[in-house]
């Protein structure tokens, strides 16, 4: 891969993917897209590989700021037209292959069809975008702009090395942490490694190094250890550099060897037998082969000889330490204002008014002693109570430079952040302050904006986003919440280091902008998010119908829990048209009865959220949406039907449809092959394959209902829905009707009722319908006759022949009519069952 290609983004990549497969080749056969699609993405390699130098350079250089944004702007549009191009040519292959599924011959001619791309105009966009990019280029040498990727000089400006001195009267809240790395320090394990390790991690700013300093010049520690180094690693782990520091603090002399051999004995020689205290400060490399280089001299040391590793990256701890790392906690609030109080007032008396706007600015910085205390050095000098007010509102970027680190210091983390994990951190600013992410949700919309770079061999995208959601809480970019553990949510500075960066792509409806009208939104947004009000104005949405360029629409639930959102017709019928980029629109938990089938247009849509909505019905468009992925109809209550043409939805994954009125599925939901989640399946009498539309859906996961089992009246179609075949359900919920002519209260004395757990172990069955009977209960009903009175044996056979995957985990059966278990809950391949859950028809 040439080096700009990585910092295309993941979305265009895939496009370039799908443009190039055999499928759409043939589509695009006699077209001129290709020579402009190979012009399009040299200049795009072209443009991108100047996009690290120019990220780096926009914390400090306003000019590159504006160039970032209309660059980004630029390949906005570029991933827009490619898109584009892609879908139509998607929707036309989804076309004929609902066609072909009708028994019709399968014509890849596109000139035939008026859903060709040809006659879209894609040839005009292409050249256009082409030329802006082109002209964007060119401002390269302009800015000092360099497409020297590898060079990373800029976070070695960002922090001066650090030293083993510190001022403790400067120092608030940390006795408690200080005494507890100090146990780690003195107490000696036999079952240890004679050296341990001991990482110390935090989010810039925390006080990592602090503590490390008050250990290190602490009594207890001092007495403890024969030797203490104290060395500041930085970016660039250099073996050579960090061995000659030891020697050197060792040796007290100057070391002007070179040879990292001659470093390594000599520094063997000063440390064997000797109890050393090494910290190395501020590393950001996991363990590689130059930490065990440094390592092999450092072995010869006495027992009980320490290294404290302090760390922005929790991966990077774990990598290197030999016991768990100390995840070190911001201040309370009362030792941040001692702090605060002890930097802006010195000598001179604070009045209340002085106080109460400090303490404001102290509950801004979150617990973070580094931003309290550059807020209190930059007040120091302010006696005004406007110069006071300023500070409090401005963004942090917006500080003095000559007196301010604040923003240099939390951007040093978004400078090691890997290109595609930017702009995954950039679009979390669209959410609120201690708004609490759940990390499934944030990874399926990441996945609609197309920021998840296309995996390799059978990985899912789902678990590529898992895997950035775990970087991004690994570097201290989310914190696990402390009201739910489940939950994550940004610092309050990290919030507005993801604002400066998303700049004028991201925003939020709450936000006040310069003129003071909460109502203005930036003309070129791409992502947009409000708070959800109990009765929403269909003003308050006005600003949205301006923004063409819009990919996100989402609605988000305030912390006093408001209910149910109160929202004109009129807002989706007007905005809809309008807004015609959204890959993520949203109208979750707002009560509207209907969508306008201007839905159907959305072509790039990817996200749509309609849980806990009055909706009635979906627009027979929606089956249009080629692109779509998640599709969440949660709790709609209201909703009896989804459309006919729901198999159309080929891209669909996850399919959320638990607390509606559904009654059966729409016919072909078989093509829907992609499925990962489907939380419900409704076996309905009359339309589709029933059961067995399951057939193919292999990649399902998580849990699945199944209810309406009454209506299988075939064996074979049980055994088509391919349970078996499912390997990562978990969790399976087998649900008959509620009606039953008879009691079954005498005849199963052995089930467990009102959904008691029951265990399968020692369980035994004395006979399992044999192969005749099955046939005999089978023949008992036609094919596709269902008459209103069940038959229990044909529900003993069945749930016979629903068998699931071994690693199923969990299963609950609702209203079963059967007499007996089926005979594979009491195989052995069957022990990964944690519980059994029955719910016998007629009992309360």
């Amino acid at each position: 891969m040439a080096i700009g290609e990585a910092f295309l983004s993941a979305f265009l990549q895939v496009l370039f993917d799908r443009l190039a497969s055999n499928e759409f080749v043939g589509l695009l056969c006699g077209r001129k897209y290709d020579d402009l699609l190979d012009k399009l993405k040299i200049t795009l390699l072209t443009v991108t590989t100047l996009l690290n130098d120019a990220e780096e350079k926009q914390f400090y250089n306003t000019a590159v700021k504006k160039w970032l944004h209309m660059t980004k702007d630029a390949l906005y549009d570029a991933e827009d037209i490619l898109d584009e191009l892609a879908s139509e040519a998607l929707a036309f292959k989804m076309e004929a292959e609902s066609h072909t599924n009708m028994n019709k011959v399968w014509n890849w001619n596109p000139i035939s069809t008026p859903r060709s791309p040809s006659t879209r105009g894609i040839e005009s966009k292409l050249m256009k975008i082409i030329e802006r990019l082109e002209l964007i280029a060119k401002y390269k040498n302009v800015l000092g702009l360099k497409d020297n990727v590898g060079e990373r000089l800029f976070g070695f400006r960002l922090r001066s090395p650090t030293t083993s001195l510190v001022d403790e009267s400067c120092v608030y809240g940390r006795s408690y942490d200080k005494e507890k790395i100090i146990q780690f320090l003195v107490q000696d394990e036999p079952a240890t490694p004679k050296v341990g390790v001991v990482p110390i991690v935090g989010m810039g700013g925390i006080g990592k190094t602090t503590l490390a300093q008050l250990v290190y010049n602490d009594v207890i520690v001092e007495r403890r250890f024969d030797l203490k180094v104290w060395i500041f690693v930085s970016s660039h782990f250099d073996p050579v550099r960090v061995t000659k520091t030891m020697l050197w603090s060792v040796h007290s002399e100057k070391v002007d060897i070179d040879d990292l051999n001659l470093l390594q004995v000599c520094l063997k020689e000063k440390l064997a037998g000797k109890r050393f205290l090494l910290v190395l400060d501020d590393v950001w490399n996991k363990r590689s082969h130059d930490w065990d280089l440094l390592w092999m001299p450092l072995e010869v040391g006495k027992s009980g000889s320490k290294i404290i590793v302090t760390t922005r990256n929790s991966d990077v701890a774990s990598s290197m330490g030999t016991v768990p790392a100390y995840h070190l906690s911001g201040l309370s609030f009362e030792d941040c204002w001692l702090l605060f109080m002890s930097q802006a007032s010195e000598n001179r008396i604070i009045d209340v008014i002085f106080q109460a706007i400090g303490k404001d600015i102290v509950k801004r910085c979150d617990g973070l002693p580094l931003a309290v205390k550059r807020f209190g050095i930059l007040l120091l000098s302010r006696t005004e109570e406007d110069e006071w007010k300023d500070i409090l509102n401005r963004p942090i970027w917006d500080l003095p430079d000559d007196e301010s680190n604040i923003l240099q210091t939390l951007s040093l983390s978004y400078h090691h952040l890997p290109a595609h994990l930017k702009p995954c951190f950039a679009y979390c600013s669209i959410f609120p302050r201690e708004f609490e992410l759940d990390k499934d949700s944030l990874v399926l919309l990441w996945m609609a904006e197309g920021f998840l770079q296309q995996p390799k061999g059978n990985k899912k995208l789902e678990a590529v986003g898992g895997e950035y959601f775990h970087e991004l809480v690994s570097r201290s970019f989310l914190q696990q919440s402390v009201h739910n553990r489940s939950r994550y949510i940004m610092h309050n500075l990290m919030q507005e280091l993801a604002h400066f960066v998303s700049g004028e792509f991201c925003f939020r409806l709450e936000e006040k902008v310069e003129d003071g009208n909460e109502h203005k939104a930036f003309e070129k947004a791409g992502h947009s998010s409000y708070i959800r009000r109990q009765r929403e104005v269909t003003t308050r949405f006005e600003s949205f119908s301006r923004l063409e360029r819009l990919r996100t629409f989402l609605p988000l639930d305030s912390t006093d829990g408001i209910g149910v959102s109160y929202l004109a017709k009129k807002v989706p019928h007007d905005l809809l048209p309008k807004l015609r980029r959204l890959r993520v629109l949203s109208f979750g938990a707002c009560r509207i009865t209907e969508l306008p089938e201007s839905l159907g247009n959305l072509k790039h849509l990817r996200y749509l959220d309609l849980s806990r909505t009055a909706i009635k019905g979906l627009p027979d468009s929606m089956t249009m949406l080629c692109n779509l992925q998640t599709l969440i109809l949660s709790e709609c209550r209201s909703l009896t039907e989804l459309p006919v043409g729901m198999g159309n939805l080929t891209s669909l994954r996850h399919l959320h449809i638990n607390g509606s009125r559904l009654e059966e599925m729409p016919p072909q939901m078989c093509r829907l092959k992609n499925l990962q989640t489907l939380s419900e399946f409704m076996v309905g009498r009359n339309r589709g394959w029933g059961i067995r539309d399951l057939k193919d859906m292999l990649q399902l996961k998580g849990s699945l209902h199944i209810s309406g089992l009454q209506n299988v009246v075939n064996f074979v179609d049980a055994m088509e829905a391919n349970l078996k075949g499912k390997q990562e359900l978990e969790n399976l919920v087998f649900q008959w009707s509620e009606s039953f002519n008879r009691s079954l209260n005498d005849k199963m004395p052995q089930i467990h009722r009102n959904l008691e757990d029951l265990s399968t172990r020692g369980h035994s069955v004395s006979r399992f319908p044999s192969f005749k009977e099955t046939m005999e209960a089978s023949a008992l009903e036609p094919r596709n006759s269902v008459d209103i009175a069940r038959n229990e044996r044909v529900e003993v056979v069945v749930l016979e022949m629903l068998q699931p995957h071994k690693n199923i985990k969990g299963i609950t059966v609702k209203d079963y009519g059967g007499t007996r278990f089926p005979s594979w809950i009491a195989s052995p391949l069957f022990s990964n069952i944690i519980f059994l859950k029955l719910l016998i028809a007629g009992s309360v």
